[in-house]
């Protein structure tokens, strides 16, 4: 399936992978902590930033998914988790958007590569496919598959 999607020029914000990272840290977040468990573990904290970005007018927001497949999140521990996580970083950023935004669903690399041997195809396969089965299960409006080396 092959998605396309058209951002409208203008002033319409946007928030990216980037800003999650700078508002994480500001919130406490460590450096190599996993933020994307904070979707479970401080949901009131990834609902902040979330926020942030509908009163700033943004039309568009991310899910706080962008590491939260099985492969990176097996470093943290919450592996068996990666069902949960994505879920939940919908839903924080569907209530959060409400009618004023669209949400995005964040898919990005594993932090290995096929390349190097770093991981098997099949591992990050199903890895993935975890990820945007249980992301596409609680209705984004897209799925934003994000900074991949391997596809």
């Amino acid at each position: 399936m092959a998605v396309i999607l058209a951002i409208p020029k203008g002033d319409d914000a946007i928030c990216g992978l980037r800003a999650w990272l700078d508002h994480s840290r500001r919130l406490g977040a460590q450096f190599g902590e996993c933020v994307d468990a904070w979707n479970l573990t401080k949901p009131e904290l990834v609902r902040s930033v979330a926020d942030s970005y509908i009163e700033a007018g943004s039309r568009v927001i991310l899910t706080n998914t962008f590491r939260a497949n099985a492969v990176s999140l097996r470093a943290s521990g919450f592996e068996d988790d990666c069902d949960a996580i994505n879920r939940a970083g919908v839903k924080i950023s569907r209530e959060a958007a409400g009618k004023a935004a669209l949400v995005f669903a964040s898919i990005g690399p594993s932090g290995r590569t096929l390349a190097n041997k770093g991981a098997a195809r099949k591992e990050l396969a199903e890895a993935f496919s975890l990820q945007a089965r249980a992301l596409a299960s609680e209705g984004p409006d897209a799925v934003l598959i994000e900074t991949m080396t391997n596809l």
